[in-house]
């Protein structure tokens, strides 16, 4: 519910479509014989009329108004569109005295908005980025520095929607879209490291998995040497075994095993050198 008391000959009222509103008497009436109190809208109709200790409201009206005989205050429920205009309160005699008067305008509230980001600058200190309602009525392109935001293009929210406005801000390392009006507003906001990545950092990410990177093929590079090492160690146990448990009854073969053994030892040694030297 709004509560307004009169400030000025017309106050200006926004309210928003739906909500209560209620319109005061600045200063206490008191009504002398034969003279009543009424409320007008745009001065035609009658939405209350007083007198005594009686009112009467229209049809039309019943259901969403309440009349205070004490303070002659107003309450209008559930105020739509129509509700808009100039209310009066006045005091109708011999001649017709105002005491109250209200302007009142009935909005809905505004839509939500949607930051894109168009363009960075490499070194963030510029950014050009489209504000727009997610109703899509309303489209504006803004370019950012370090300071300020001015708009380039597209639609005036005021253009399309009176009283509302659509504008674009920096506050605190963010960028903030904010569509409002007299009864509501609503905000996207985007943070400009999120979308706007420094050189530096990016060469620094890169440098970082290089790293990664070198430090996975090192370490299966240095696995496979120990697999290998491991393996032709133990091949050559098992060969010196069995040649320790052979007997040997045919000179002939004497005369030919020690070529055989000697390139066996030979590759053998030099795999055992390899790994001796790799382990070191």
């Amino acid at each position: 519910m709004i509560f307004i008391s009169l400030l000025s000959a017309v106050t200006p009222v926004f309210v928003k479509t739906g909500t209560d509103l209620r319109l005061e008497v600045k200063e206490p009436v008191v009504l002398k014989e034969g003279e009543d109190f009424i409320w007008k809208v745009n001065d035609s109709i009658n939405v209350v009329k007083f007198r005594g200790i009686e009112h009467s409201i229209p049809e039309k009206y019943k259901s969403r108004v309440e009349f205070s005989a004490q303070n002659h205050s107003l309450l209008l429920k559930n105020v739509q569109k129509r509700d808009s205009g100039v209310h009066r309160a006045l005091v109708s005699g011999d001649k017709d005295i105002t005491v109250a008067e209200y302007s009142v305008t009935v909005l809905d509230p505004v839509s939500g908005v949607k930051l894109t980001v168009k363009l960075c600058s490499s070194d963030s200190t510029n950014v050009t980025v489209i504000c727009s309602t997610e109703d899509s009525l309303i489209s504006s392109t803004f370019t950012c520095d370090t300071q300020t935001c001015s708009h380039e293009g597209g639609e005036r929210a005021e253009i399309i929607t009176p009283g509302a406005s659509l504008d674009v801000y920096l506050k605190n390392g963010s960028v903030i879209c904010n569509h409002s009006n007299q009864v509501s507003s609503t905000r996207d906001i985007q943070k400009i490291e999120e979308f706007c990545v420094k050189p530096e950092a990016s060469k620094g990410s890169q440098y970082k998995v290089t790293l990664i990177v070198v430090a996975i093929v090192l370490s299966l590079g240095v696995l496979a040497v120990t697999g290998g090492c491991i393996y032709h160690q133990r091949r050559k146990q098992n060969k010196a075994e069995n040649m320790e448990n052979t007997v040997y009854e045919d000179p002939q073969v004497l005369l030919l095993a020690p070529t055989s053994h000697m390139l066996t030892a030979h590759v053998s040694g030099y795999s055992a050198f390899l790994c001796f030297n790799v382990m070191q």
